[in-house]
């Protein structure tokens, strides 16, 4: 499955995982990429996956994830030289930059 993801070039996955539970709104560069309430299916750990393409790794994107219930908010400038970034939240948000790909059940 990584062999696939890693055949799309100048993307970057992104997978909100553990820890949604709100109305969320995603932008990237303030450009909106997502709108809507998120909730975490409990039993694959997943409650969004997202694709955020670009022209050049030198590129600047900037990753928000907004919580609009709990008026919080995540930013991330994003490091193009991984294939995927996972998002959830343990004791607190904790972002994962990796070049393979979480197995889901």
């Amino acid at each position: 499955m990584d062999s696939g993801f890693h055949s799309i070039p100048n993307a970057i996955f992104i997978s909100l995982d553990e820890g949604f539970d709100d109305i969320v709104r995603v932008t990237v560069n303030e450009e909106l990429v997502f709108e809507g309430y998120l909730k975490t299916n409990e039993s694959i750990g997943l409650a969004k996956t997202l694709i955020v393409s670009f022209k050049d790794q030198k590129e600047v994107k900037m990753l928000k994830v907004s919580f609009l219930k709990t008026n919080r908010y995540i930013l991330e400038k994003l490091n193009l030289n991984y294939k995927s970034l996972q998002v959830r939240e343990l004791s607190s948000w904790v972002l994962i930059y990796a070049n393979r790909f979480p197995m889901r059940m």
